[in-house]
Formats: structure tokens, sequence, C-alpha cells
């Protein structure tokens, strides 16, 4: 390796040119660097005698693998630098050609900015890359701009022409040729020149910690040019690295490489997917770069259409996909794209990935209704393939693996269902309006029903009029905060706003016009009550049994519920995380569980207190009149004067809130006659 400083005029001088690889970013500086740069040339013209300005380094390698001509280097860094001073330079000389300063124009011209002897490409000093749309390329606008054609300010290139120009245009503007013997002769670099036996790949990765940091897509993209040989470069960036980049966005690229590398097992950290990949590669000797990078391209394939399903042709796959989307599965996709890989092989059937893909979409559906937390699904799907392909039969290894990984039993999932809140702000919305659109699907139309203008309708609506208060009778308050979110309470509409707070009577009309089954339940209910909700509940909840179904082993756990209602049952222990807790009665199973939840943090326990604030708060005085309460361990107020369906819903809706699902809290109960029969015994 040779390093020298050096000034510009010598980095320039002489018949050569600089090839930027395909694997660096495009021109990239902004004018904060370009007024950086401006900046410096003024103070250094304000000098009497100024001494010569460091701007920084760059890095080439001689480009042995390209066709002979002019003396060619690759540009491994300083590219930015490089490139915005020769579009000062191409400006300057079109000044002087202005200015009738033509010799000072044709110096530039034939010293800095073109090899005077040459044609084609050779002719030009730099070569930057090339874009995918010609006109917005860095390689086009620059040779625009060297050619004397004028600037395309819709690019970068153009742009940093622009800003020096109308530098150049104030009154007050320095003169060319003052501008022009600073630059070449009072700005220097250093001038690393690599040899063979250089890593160009490591040097390049030491000098990039300044500047406009790089991304980890930059580094993954310059290692495999890197590792690459030159002449390859064109044809790899455009048949592999290209298209990749296009199908996927730039955004995405980095994603995707981390979902790829977890396919075989390991959790990847966002920060590291970059080293990551580096170790995979060059420790894999079965596999040179190019042939790593053909297949990461094979992969984002697959990748495309798990983010963007409306591009796969299977209309089977497609729906699913889509569903899985709206369900933000984005934790599954290194294990589906390993599906989709031996989808693609044939060593996985259409029956297979439909199979695989329904029992992801019940997995997550059932953890969702249950608030099972999220946090620990990828230390599920990261290891799941691997596990799953283990065993002689993988799509019952994959329900068997996850059946014990919190999926929620058919008694579990029918309890929350019918109680939970479903309802909610962000991705809460989203879901819940999938659940509805599916049991709405379940219904197996001749005609396909389309649910995507459609949006939740609350029955019982969220402000309640005198009217509706009527309705749901003495206890309005709590039923209404307790059961408007409720599956019970919720259907879908494209009359969201005619309906709005109307009285139920009214709603009716509408709901009758409706094409939706969802809809048509409501014929003949005469009034929207308390019960009237529950009973819906229970019906969409059987059918949703049908619609997730469950895959795993038939094994009730020990203190697990039944589907029979809880009015005129004794609760007998209450489960929070392993612990079990005696209690006789609802009142104690809401006591007990509050209790536990505030153990949790405040910030779980206010969670529930917001959201549930005429059954728990901190404000004696923010409970109805006819209240009775109860002192909880950190001094906050329950409700105690309830039913037990109340209390038990209660429950269920609290530690919802506070992300216990149902292995974590779980109560016991049974019907009086045999709680009563088993103490006596």
């Amino acid at each position: 390796m040779q390093a020298a400083e050096a000034k510009l005029q010598r980095v320039l001088e002489g018949s050569k040119q600089f090839l930027v690889p395909h694997y660096q970013r495009p021109y990239s500086w902004q004018p904060e660097q370009w007024e950086a740069l401006w900046r410096d040339i003024l103070v250094l013209l304000e000098e009497e005698n100024p001494q010569p300005h460091f701007l920084g380094s760059i890095v080439t390698s001689p480009a042995k693998s390209v066709p002979e001509g002019v003396e060619k280097r690759l540009l491994i860094d300083g590219q930015q630098r490089l490139t915005t001073l020769l579009i000062l330079f191409a400006l300057l000389r079109d000044q002087a050609r202005l200015g009738g300063l033509d010799k000072l124009a044709s110096q530039i011209e034939d010293l800095y900015l073109t090899n005077r002897y040459e044609s084609g490409n050779d002719y030009f000093k730099l070569l930057p890359t090339q874009g995918e749309d010609p006109s917005l390329s860095d390689r086009e606008n620059f040779m625009r701009i060297v050619r004397g054609e004028g600037p395309n300010v819709k690019t970068g290139i153009g742009l940093a022409y622009q800003f020096f120009q109308n530098k150049l245009r104030k009154a007050d503007a320095p003169g060319l040729e003052a501008v022009h013997r600073i630059v070449i002769s009072k700005l220097t670099l250093v001038s690393i020149i690599l040899d063979e036996q250089d890593n160009p790949h490591r040097i390049f990765e030491s000098l990039n910690g300044k500047g406009r940091p790089l991304s980890q897509a930059d580094l993954i993209r310059n290692y495999f040019f890197m590792r690459i040989d030159a002449h390859e470069h064109e044809k790899t960036y455009v048949e592999l690295w290209r298209p990749m980049q296009k199908r996927l966005g730039d955004e995405v690229v980095t994603p995707f490489v981390r979902h790829y590398l977890m396919r075989e097992g390991p959790i990847v950290r966002e920060t590291d997917v970059y080293s990551a990949l580096k170790v995979r590669v060059d420790e894999d000797r079965s596999m040179g770069p190019l042939d790593h990078l053909r297949r990461l391209d094979k992969f984002s394939q697959y990748y495309t259409l798990l983010l963007r399903p409306q591009h796969e042709p299977n209309t089977n796959l497609r729906d699913r996909l889509v569903r899985l989307n709206r369900l933000e599965v984005t934790v599954a996709y290194p294990f589906m794209l390993n599906v989709y890989g031996d989808y693609a092989r044939g060593t996985l059937s259409e029956a297979d990935v439909i199979d695989l893909l329904d029992t992801l979409e019940s997995f997550l559906v059932r953890r969702f209704v249950c608030a099972v937390p999220t946090h620990g699904l990828n230390k599920i799907f990261t290891p799941l393939y691997a596990q799953a392909s283990a065993e002689p039969k993988f799509v019952e290894a994959v329900r068997k693996i996850l059946a014990g990984k919190g999926y929620p039993r058919d008694e579990d999932f029918r309890d929350r269902l019918e109680s939970a809140r479903l309802y909610g702000a962000g991705d809460r919305r989203e879901k819940t309006k999938l659940l509805l659109e599916r049991l709405e699907a379940s219904f197996w139309h001749k005609e396909h029903v389309v649910t995507a203008g459609l949006t939740i309708e609350h029955v019982m609506p969220q402000s309640l009029t005198n009217e509706w208060q009527a309705e749901l009778g003495p206890t309005w308050e709590e039923d209404h905060e307790q059961l408007l979110h409720t599956l019970g309470n919720l259907t879908l509409t494209g009359y969201n706003a005619e309906l709005d707070n109307d009285r139920f009577s009214d709603k009716k009309k509408l709901y009758a016009e409706s094409h939706l089954e969802l809809n048509k339940y409501f014929a003949a209910v005469e009034h929207w009550t308390a019960a009237e909700i529950d009973k819906r509940a229970e019906t969409l909840a059987e059918r949703a049994l049908a619609v997730w179904p469950y895959y795993g082993p038939v094994h009730v756990p020990a203190g697990a519920t039944d589907k029979s209602p809880v009015t005129g049952t004794i609760p007998q222990t209450v489960q929070v995380r392993g612990r079990n807790y005696p209690v006789r009665a609802w009142v104690e199973v809401a006591a007990v569980t509050m209790d536990a939840i505030a153990n949790l943090g405040d910030e779980e326990f206010e969670r529930v207190a917001t959201e549930l604030p005429k059954f728990v708060s901190r404000d004696a005085t923010s409970f109805r009149k006819s209240s009775r309460l109860k002192t909880l361990s950190n001094g906050a107020y329950m409700e105690i004067n309830l039913s037990a369906a109340a209390f038990h819903r209660f429950c269920v809706q609290a530690t919802q809130l506070a992300g216990l699902g149902p292995d974590e809290w779980r109560v016991r109960y049974a019907p009086r006659a045999v709680a009563e029969a088993g103490e006596a015994g």
C-alpha cells in the first residue's frame, strides 16, 4: 500500500480514470457538505499566504481485470469529495468559456476532467456508478456536465453544479482563476493506492467511520462487490444486485438480509446484520461470494411475495399471506422464507404450504385474542424450521411445536374471545377487523362479499344517548364500559356515519338491508342489552373455534375452566404466574387479580385503571353513588357490587390490559352444587 499527501493536481494529472464501483452508494453529498467545501475555499482565498488545506483521503486500487485502455483505478473511498471537486471544475470551465477565458477553460478540461485523446468511456477522468434510470444516474449526469450539456437539477450531481453556480454568480464572488488556483494547488488529499495483496474491504471499513454513515445495506453491497472480480461487477450489478434492490426497495434490503440469515437458526440483531453476513460468507467454503449473492437474490423473490402478496399468482396462498401481513407476522419471516424455498423446490406441496399458513394464522389470532405477550416470538419462529425438519412429517411437527409455545386451547380462546376488549387503537383495530371479516367469510357465501371498504361498527354506540341508557337498564354504566369493545357488540358496516349512536330499533333497519350475515343476526333481536351482547358473543365464539381450530393435543390442564357460564358458580383457586391463591367468592378473585397486577408494576395497574375506571380507581369519588368499594393492597379502590359474570369479565379484561395470557392467569371454578358437595364430602 502506498500512501502520500498530494495536491489535487497531482492526483488528477496524467491519462487515468477513476472508476466508482457498483458497490458504492450513489452521489449523496448535500448542501451542508457543499457549503463546508465552499467555505474552506473562501477562507484560503482571503489568506495572504494560504497553507495547504487537507480535505481527507481517497483510496484506490488497480483495476487490472477491466479491459486495457487508460490507467484505471477503482475508487474504494473518497468518491463523494472527488466527484464534488470535478463538478466544481466543470463549472469553472463553463464559466471561463462564457467569460472569454479560453485558456483556463481548455486547461481545466484537458488536465482534470477528460483524457483528451481517448474515446468512449475512457474519455472521462471519473466514471460514477450507473443507476436504474439512465436519465437520473450519476454516470450519465456527470458525463452531461463534462460534455458541457448542462446539469439535470433533479439529480444530486445537477444540484451540486447549481449550488456552486449560484455562489459564483454573486456580486462578491471571487474570480474564476483565483478559485482554480486555490483548488488545484492548496487543497490536498492523502492518496492511498492499494497493492494486490491489500484487503480493500477491510481498509474501506476502517475509513468509513466519518462523514455520512453507511447503512447496513451499503456495507453489504460493498462487501459483495469487493469480493467479486472487477470484470464481473457490471454483469453482477445489472443481473443480480440492481434487480434485488429494486424488488425490495432501499429500506427493505437490511431487514430482508437479517431474516435471510435467521433462516438457519441464530437470532441476528438489527445492528449486526452486516457483520453476521460477513462471517457467514467468509466461513462457508462450499460457496463463493457470487454464489451467496445468487442465493440471496433468489430468496429476495420469496421475501417480496411475503411483503407484497398481491404479486403471488396462487390465489389460495395470496389470500392467506394477505391475512398474515395484517397480523403483522414479520417475526415469522425467517421460517416462511424456508417454507417458500421448499415450495419452490417442490419438497413442500401447495396443500402443505396452505396448512402451514393456516396453522400460523390460528396460532397468531389465538395469541392476539388471549393477550399472550409477543416479545418471545423471535425465539419461537427462528429455530422452528430446523426443529420441525428433524421430524418425518414436517407440517405435523410444526403444529406440535407451536402447540407447546403458548398456543391457547379452545376453552381459553372461547373465554377470552367472549369477554376481552378486542377493539382498540392502532394495530388492534386492524386485527379486530380481520377477525370480523374472517367470521363473515365463514358463512361461505356463494357471492363474494367485499369487506375492504367496510368499517367496524359498535352496535351499542361509544356515546350513549338517554334512549340507549334506558335500553341497557340500571347497570348501563358498567355494561357500557365492559361490553362496548367486546366481540358481541361489534360488526361490520358501510353505514357507520349513518348509524352513529342511533337507537337500536333504527339501526336494525339498516342492518336489515345489509348483505352481511353478521348483520342478519339482529333481525330476531328486539332489544340490545348486556344479555343479548353476551349471547351473540357466544354464538360468534363458537364459529371462531372452527375458523381458527386448535392444533394441539386435547389436554385440559389443572385449574382450567370449561365453557359453562360463571353465573351460579363458586371459584376455588386463582393462578397467577404459577402461584395458586385459594378463593371462595368472585369478589376475592377480582381482588387477588388486581393485587397481582399491582405487583407487576404501576404502569400495568394504571393501564387497567385508565381503561376500566368504573371498576377500579385510586379516586373513591369516581364510582357511582350505589357502589360498594374494597381497598386494594396499593390503596386503590375496586367496585364489589357486581355479578359473578361481571367480575369474571372484569378480570379477563384487566389481565388482558396487563399483558397476562391464559397461562399466566387462570381461575378454577365449579357449579355451586358441585362445589358445596365437595366441601361436604
